[in-house]
């Protein structure tokens, strides 16, 4: 009787949330590979920006690549740009804001802060970054949205400062 009313409907709730558990775990998109920037499919506003802030004002044409290996709640990011040294950013997803940005960009920008969460099978992160100045620090909240194509070739990064948002778009090489 006690196996009947207790032991049963638990044993098939846990069935359940570990059913529930891996149908959520297959819907993230896994970003692995490297992906080359689609100049002409990414916002125009984008390809005028990135050469005013990047460094030596290059622009960042489709010459601008990510390398991403992604394993589980690891995301490595590598950018490079010709003639540019690649800045490294390392993610460990899931957790709740903490900082383990390349020393490079801890150096050159005072110190970023991040989290993420999966939103289906969207990756957002938001950072939030400080900039030392010659007037002090400033900070600046971003989000980015990234969004793999059905057929996994085109992936989307959607980036909000603020209430300004724009797309960059990168093709798998």
């Amino acid at each position: 009787m006690l196996i009947r009313k207790i032991i049963l409907p638990g044993v098939g709730l846990i069935v359940a949330l570990l059913f529930f558990a891996s149908a959520m775990a297959a819907n993230k998109s896994n970003f692995t590979g490297t992906w080359v920037r689609n100049a002409a499919s990414s916002d125009i506003f984008t390809a005028v920006l990135v050469p005013i802030i990047g460094p030596k004002r290059n622009s960042p044409g489709n010459n601008f690549l990510l390398r991403i290996s992604h394993r589980d709640k690891r995301l490595q990011v590598t950018v490079e740009q010709a003639a540019q040294k690649p800045i490294l950013a390392d993610y460990d997803l899931g957790r709740g804001w903490h900082s383990s940005i390349g020393g490079r960009l801890e150096y050159e920008f005072g110190g970023t802060r991040y989290r993420s969460r999966w939103k289906s099978s969207a990756l957002v992160i938001e950072k939030y970054a400080s900039y030392r100045g010659n007037f002090g620090t400033a900070g600046a909240h971003v989000e980015q949205e990234w969004i793999l194509s059905p057929g996994g070739d085109i992936l989307t990064i959607k980036t909000t400062i603020d209430r300004f948002t724009t797309n960059e778009v990168f093709d798998r090489k």
